[in-house]
């Protein structure tokens, strides 16, 4: 299993994202079961990309807020997409060609 850190104590056990995965799904699992808003995802390819994935309310359907983080956890850009619109961006790429991984819940 990958570790990664990211000015972490303690490197993070990751998990991969599958292609069947509900990202939308897997944000609201780590919120309700935090009670802190977001998920952290990285793209394990040349580089370790880190975003962090927010849940919005956008009408009827699930809407995301994508950060993209720097190593220190900050954000450097923020996207808003619909859940239709995620195969397009680099985490939908990425979850595609099984490089997406999220840490594994507690």
């Amino acid at each position: 299993m990958p570790q990664f850190t990211c000015e972490h104590p303690l490197p993070l056990r990751l998990c991969q994202v599958t292609p069947d995965d509900d990202l939308g799904e897997l944000v609201q699992t780590q919120e309700v079961r935090t009670g802190r808003s977001g998920r952290l995802f990285l793209i394990l390819g040349a580089e370790r990309l880190p975003y962090q994935v927010h849940s919005l309310p956008v009408g009827a359907h699930l809407g995301l807020r994508i950060d993209r983080l720097d190593a220190q956890g900050r954000p450097l850009h923020s996207q808003c997409l619909t859940r239709a619109a995620l195969p397009r961006h680099a985490l939908g790429e990425a979850q595609a060609t099984g490089q997406l991984f999220t840490p594994s819940l507690p």
